[in-house]
């Protein structure tokens, strides 16, 4: 895979991707380099008709289309989005499959497995199990051999490639190989497919396609995954013979000290190249400076030898052998603490989980002569807790039900931010209601924008029979 240019970071994304000539464009990165945003980006730059989206996002799971969904609601300028053009790969073989003209009958997971106990009875009374039959009533073994054959089946082997690969030997890998066969057989006389196997058919029904079946759709963006199936990847290698961009994302950082952390991915990088060849442009996003207070370690977590550090002032860390161990060190610490003229209420003993500390807490430190703790109730139930849990949340993806209950705590102070007043988040709180912003930090900069905007014509027109009570509020606040 030819590199573009020195394939040196890039921070503008979505421009580095489109510089590229037309074809299909990896980009690799580690977490929080804008990945995801880029992606977000390509399906704006095609949006050229709000009704007929010009690219299609492909996620790894309906949880992350749902989220690629809000976050393209949140950028929309509009606040509307219609029809958005995210979905699964299962999704794609069905729009596939459409153009086609064929209908596949799908097996549902439960279908599934009662085929495989009863193929699994079957080949028990007719002897042909001779390993597994001994564990035929065991409850986990139509599980694992349903695991088994989706791993098959994502591989992209067929009942014929696993005979060569078992080379005619016994045990369990021929019945695994019996079941497998007598399972694809089933699904044909059925004219049933399990979600491999319609991943399957579209693989072979795209093949035979003389037009692509992504009518008016001049990209694909990749997004999410960290790996794909064999089938996967010639879906997408068929699809960008009709496509102006084909783009994969993929984390990945090649930094020495994280080899082992992204070998994994290391191996898909390389199946995509030999994949798509040397066509294929390689773009390598720019890590982001500011990973906040986790940033170091988060470049020491998984280095194959830890760095030495001095422990900070007031921090120390004590392994015991038990809790009973653990709860006479806490003891020594509290103690130490008294001696030195700390109060008692001043000292505050936190756990992972209360119920299997506060027995022996008690004891020890009664046996301490030290004052038990008093209150054992979870931190996320005490009022600051909850706060901090949902200042937490509010960082991630700053959805406005988030924002508005951390403004409205009463622990929640304007003013340890410096440049912001009380009345300055009465302002926030007002414009996220007004607006009926949903959440993202671009989409509270355009409600600011278009609330100003607003107020400005207003105030240039003097027509005050259109001026509401927030207006008003808002203009006596003033820009600055």
């Amino acid at each position: 895979m030819a590199p573009m240019g020195d394939a040196s970071n890039h921070r503008d994304l979505p421009g580095a991707i489109l510089a590229c000539r037309p074809g299909a464009v990896v980009v690799t990165g580690p977490v929080r380099s804008g990945k995801t945003d880029a992606a977000l980006a390509l399906y704006e730059h095609y949006l050229t008709d709000p009704t007929a989206p010009g690219c299609v996002l492909l996620a790894p799971n309906r949880l992350t289309v749902q989220q690629l969904r809000r976050r393209l609601l949140q950028r929309s300028s509009t606040g509307v989005l219609v029809a958005p053009a995210v979905m699964t790969f299962t999704s794609l073989a069905g729009l596939i499959s459409e153009a086609a003209g064929a209908g596949y009958g799908r097996i549902s997971p439960v279908h599934r497995r009662m085929a495989l106990k009863g193929i699994i009875a079957d080949r028990v009374a007719a002897g042909e199990l001779e390993a597994l039959g001994a564990v035929a009533d065991t409850p986990g073994l139509v599980v694992a051999v349903d695991r088994a054959v989706a791993e098959l089946k994502r591989a992209a082997v067929e009942p014929d490639a696993l005979a060569a690969a078992c080379g005619g030997g016994a045990g369990k890998h021929r019945d695994l190989l019996t079941i497998y066969r007598a399972y694809q057989e089933y699904l044909q006389q059925s004219a049933l497919y399990d979600e491999e196997g319609c991943l399957w058919q579209a693989r072979d029904d795209l093949a035979a396609m003389d037009r692509s079946p992504l009518t008016g759709v001049a990209a694909v963006v990749a997004d999410g995954f960290t790996d794909f199936t064999p089938t996967q990847l010639e879906i997408l290698r068929l699809l960008s013979a009709d496509l102006e961009r084909l783009v994969i994302t993929l984390p990945y950082d090649a930094q020495p000290q994280r080899k082992k952390l992204w070998r994994w991915t290391s191996r898909q990088l390389q199946r995509i190249k030999q994949t798509f060849g040397d066509e294929c442009r390689h773009v390598t996003a720019a890590a982001a400076d500011d990973r906040g207070p986790t940033g170091g370690l988060l470049d020491t977590l998984f280095a194959p030898i830890a760095p030495a550090a001095d422990w900070p002032e007031g921090l120390a860390a004590v392994e015991t052998a038990g809790l009973d161990s653990e709860c006479r060190a806490i003891a020594r610490w509290a103690k130490g603490l008294l001696a030195s003229g700390v109060a008692a209420d001043q000292i505050t003993v936190i756990a992972r989980r209360i119920d299997p500390y506060a027995k022996t807490l008690h004891r020890v430190f009664t046996e301490a002569g030290l004052p038990a703790p008093s209150a054992e109730l979870s931190l996320a139930d005490t009022p600051p807790g909850r706060m901090l849990l949902g200042a937490v949340r509010m960082a991630d993806g700053f959805a406005s039900a988030d924002v508005l209950a951390v403004l409205g705590s009463s622990y929640f102070r304007a003013a340890s931010l410096e440049a912001f007043s009380a009345e300055t988040v009465d302002v926030a709180g007002a414009i996220i209601r007004r607006a009926n912003v949903q959440g993202g930090r671009q989409a509270y900069a355009a409600a600011v924008e278009r609330i100003a905007g607003r107020i400005a014509r207003i105030t240039a027109d003097g027509d005050d029979e259109f001026v509401t009570p927030l207006d008003a509020y808002l203009a006596r606040m003033g820009p600055d």
